[in-house]
């Protein structure tokens, strides 16, 4: 089973803190729990791999600069012609540091309530080896998934390719609830997402690791306490995803209110149900325009695919 948890960890025979999508020791295909059927509306994004041994060198320069590298080239089969959009002064500064570029189609995030990387970290190197060996649990189970949506898949619903804002009172009347975005009251994966991970999710699994290395006079039983802890943890954080996306706004619960209430000048609340966060960061509406940076990117790269200028 090694050859399954090659990268990370390399879990025991009981204990599985990796993402698997075949073969999972517990016999779990996380990516089919919770998949939305049927499928939400997907959106080209840029994927980029970096060079690896200018790593220091390009963290340097983000942590100056105070942004991620952006994609610095985005190639488009468009009618058997293949364009080419210019680079941005921002974007030839980092040209240097990526290998390649290239566009997929984003889908849901099939998101693990109690992170991998997070368990990998704070329960798989920290507590001792002989209780990891005996504590059966699997992080891809059904219980710590949920599938989330991405910012892309929010403005790609609510804005025109244009830039604009579609007329959400004219579209209901005429559609009605047949119009609500299917993931409608489901926090964006992409929001907030490290003050979750790190500032609610991590001292948790910190407190369980250390009670767990207190006693370990019986192994058998610490992995049994283990097993039990995690699961009281995935069905807390799976509790709080989830109850989250329904947070009240000016125009009542959820994120469909949420964005009516930004529509309508609400900038207090409007973002409460799209974050990950218990305490979420302040985030202004995205406008048309040059004042909704995310708004350009999806609008550029949706563009660009359907060769529209």
């Amino acid at each position: 089973m090694s050859d399954k948890h090659k990268e990370g960890m390399p879990a025991p025979s009981n204990f599985c803190s990796l993402r698997i999508e075949n073969n999972d020791p517990h016999g779990n295909t996380y990516r089919e729990y919770d998949k939305p059927t049927p499928p939400w509306l997907r959106y080209p994004q840029a994927q980029r791999e970096y060079d690896q041994d200018e790593k220091k060198d390009r963290e340097a320069r983000e942590e100056a600069v105070g942004h991620q590298f952006p994609a610095y080239v985005v190639y488009h089969k468009v009618k058997s012609k293949l364009t080419k959009r210019k680079l941005t002064k921002r974007e030839r500064k980092w040209k240097q540091h990526v290998k390649s570029s290239k566009t997929v189609w984003k889908v849901h995030e099939a998101h693990h309530c109690v992170c991998c990387a997070s368990v990998g970290t704070f329960i798989g190197e920290s507590v001792i080896k002989p209780i990891i060996d005996q504590t059966d649990w699997c992080i891809n189970q059904k219980a710590n998934m949920v599938a989330l949506p991405l910012w892309g898949h929010t403005f790609i619903w609510y804005c025109k390719i244009t830039g604009g804002f579609r007329d959400i009172d004219k579209i209901e009347k005429r559609l009605g609830k047949l119009w609500i975005p299917r993931f409608k009251d489901r926090v964006m994966h992409n929001s907030d997402h490290d003050i979750y991970q790190y500032k609610e999710l991590v001292p948790e699994l910190e407190q369980i690791a250390d009670e767990v290395e207190e006693n370990t006079e019986n192994h058998k039983e610490c992995a049994k306490q283990l097993a039990e802890q995690l699961n009281k943890l995935v069905k807390r954080f799976s509790s709080k995803v989830r109850r989250r996306g329904r947070r009240a706004t000016s125009a009542g619960k959820g994120t469909h209110a949420g964005w009516k209430a930004g529509l309508n000048g609400d900038k207090n609340t409007w973002y409460l149900p799209f974050s990950m966060a218990g305490k979420p960061r302040t985030r202004t509406f995205p406008l048309p325009g040059a004042t909704g940076e995310n708004l350009l990117k999806v609008k550029k790269h949706v563009a660009a695919f359907f060769g529209i200028k």
